[in-house]
């Protein structure tokens, strides 16, 4: 049986590669939490790719509207609010040991076909 102790130092990780956390966001919905523990597990829902100031980045992916990049970005802004929330809820971010799913909506053309690069701005986002 191997013993192991965890020393990842998220935090310390994000502050060396300039990533910094946007202030958490309020529930924006009609419920009133962003977050909810079981067990040793806690579900986070309902973020948006909202901005330090409270906008909203806004639009549809595909020929005439969003492009990939803007789109990948929104996501990632939607990743940084995820991680500010669990950051806000635990208070370090090493208490999270890993993130079992990541479930994004993308609003697109109907001809889009190219979602998975957007959400690559979330999942990038747990990944570093």
């Amino acid at each position: 049986q191997q013993t192991s102790t965890r020393s990842v130092h998220v935090e310390n990780n994000m502050e060396a590669k300039g990533i910094v956390l946007p202030p958490p966001p309020k529930p924006a919905a009609n419920y009133n939490l962003t977050c909810h523990a079981s067990g040793n597990m806690l579900y986070v829902s309902g973020h948006l790719p909202l901005l330090d100031d409270g906008t909203l980045i806004t639009g549809t992916a595909g020929e005439d509207g969003v492009d990939i990049e803007e789109g990948y970005k929104a996501a990632r802004q939607c990743g940084l609010n995820i991680v500010s929330t669990l950051k806000n809820t635990l208070g370090d971010l090493d208490r999270v040991e890993k993130v079992v799913k990541v479930f994004g909506i993308v609003n697109s053309a109907t001809d889009f076909k190219f979602h998975h690069k957007i959400m690559d701005g979330c999942s990038d986002v747990m990944m570093e």
